[in-house]
């Protein structure tokens, strides 16, 4: 079936730079849960709804074209023109920390201290720092709108993540003259903003995340937890929340869980958020269960010594194709999750084992307490040896997991169905979207055709 023709249909572009090879198997990247949220709505909405017609903005260095399904138009976005400067600089935030007094600068050897790249690292994060402060200090007075985005005969832009990217899409949706809104990805996008958690030089991203809060039109929200932190914090502001969605088959062939050997464990090595090093106390806490860890290298540094400190129990990858997880998921016993309270959203990772009938453990994310009161899961609050007590109970007892694997996914089915999130994703868009005579008068305003 092809992308929607019908007349008057509302136009309806995404934005998430790193979601290309969801919707085109032959794009290489990694894939996260905010890039397979905004992937699940997209193609939902373009599949279901005769009245939206549906692009997507990815980073693609291939033409327009129609996605897999036949049903989204991708659009090739370019790469922020600094963007290699922010990969390059983000690698040395927990390294080396810049302080206002004496020592101004300090050097933590357990975060990966000097090695041979760092001076160059650094060399670009002091360039890209003061730049990116500029650039949007420049935007709070005139918008730093993106040329490709002057094309779109858009309605409504959707970008996802309050990062840079983002900040760019809704300063070129105001010049430009369409609606946009802002679905936020984690907790992270909020705190950042009043400095929880992070280092204290990095200004510039607290930047992008509050001209995105400010700026966007409109906000979607995950958890009823963002919603208070947008409500209570600087910035006074409503959000709608709409659930994370998850495509829960009708038939599906589990593995037993008798079957089922490996502790799965899937992120990005990074210091503050997912904490791949927690994982590794927790294996050499249990040397007789085996460990996989699914790690996209975010920083490449901490990567390399993740991989260097793994015990015999760990087995490492690097990341893996968006249609080899579910596979991955479906055969471990469990999944565990060290990811931070304060820096998650609501991990996808979490609804595709309840899919998959693999436990989870999370040592602290408890997002909207789906796990310790809704039955998503087993949350530990922050303990690490009662983790480790739980990893090792349930790997002994089937029954048990099974338990807690039917729990989920009956939590799931009721409040993270896909059909449910994307009908109320449609009708919040309809509510916002211009109508008919206002599109028409858009449509003589100038705007080019794409």
């Amino acid at each position: 079936m092809p992308p929607s023709t019908v007349e008057n249909a509302l136009h309806i572009v995404f934005v998430c730079p790193d979601a290309g090879p969801l919707f085109d198997t032959r794009e290489q990247g990694d894939i996260g849960g905010m890039e397979r949220r905004m992937w699940l709505f997209a193609t939902a909405l373009a599949q279901k709804y005769d009245d939206c017609r549906v692009s997507a903005m990815v980073c693609s260095r291939r033409g327009r074209r129609v996605d897999d399904s036949g049903m989204v138009r991708l659009i090739p976005l370019k790469e922020f023109r600094a963007g290699w400067l922010q990969r390059m600089a983000d690698e040395t935030y927990e390294a080396v920390q810049v302080r206002p007094r004496p020592p101004f600068i300090k050097v933590d050897t357990k975060a990966g201290g000097w090695n041979r790249s760092l001076p160059w690292k650094l060399l670009c994060r002091g360039v890209w720092v003061p730049w990116s402060l500029a650039t949007f200090k420049r935007a709070r007075s005139q918008p730093h709108a993106r040329l490709e985005f002057a094309r779109l005969r858009a309605d409504l832009l959707i970008t996802f993540g309050a990062n840079i990217y983002s900040a760019n899409a809704i300063a070129s949706a105001k010049r430009f003259g369409f609606t946009s809104v802002l679905a936020t990805a984690s907790d992270s996008d909020y705190h950042i903003v009043v400095g929880s958690g992070y280092p204290s030089d990095v200004k510039h991203r607290a930047a992008a995340a509050r001209f995105c809060l400010e700026r966007a039109d409109y906000i979607i929200g995950q958890t009823e937890k963002q919603r208070e932190l947008l409500r209570d914090g600087p910035f006074r502001r409503d959000c709608l929340v709409i659930r994370n969605p998850v495509l829960v088959p009708h038939s599906l062939d589990k593995l037993h869980q008798s079957a089922r050997e490996r502790i799965l464990w899937v992120g990005r090595a990074d210091h503050h958020h997912k904490r791949p090093r927690l994982l590794l106390e927790i294996a050499r806490r249990l040397p007789r269960l085996k460990f996989q860890m699914v790690m996209n290298r975010t920083d490449s540094n901490l990567y390399s010594q993740i991989v260097a400190e793994a015990p015999g129990n760990v087995a490492i990858s690097d990341g893996l194709r968006p249609d080899e997880m579910a596979g991955c998921i479906g055969r471990s016993a469990m999944l565990a999750s060290t990811a931070a309270r304060d820096q998650e959203g609501f991990p996808n990772i979490f609804l595709e084992a309840a899919v998959q009938g693999t436990a989870v453990v999370s040592l602290e994310a408890d997002p909207d307490a789906a796990l310790s009161t809704k039955g998503l899961g087993v949350c530990c609050n922050g303990d690490l040896e009662k983790m480790a007590d739980v990893i090792d109970r349930l790997s002994r007892d089937e029954r048990e997991r099974e338990c807690i694997a039917q729990r989920a996914l009956e939590y799931v089915e009721a409040n993270h169905n896909l059909d449910a999130q994307v009908a109320e994703l449609h009708d919040f868009l309809l509510s916002i979207g211009p109508r008919k005579g206002e599109r028409a008068a858009i449509e003589c305003s100038g705007k080019a055709a794409i």
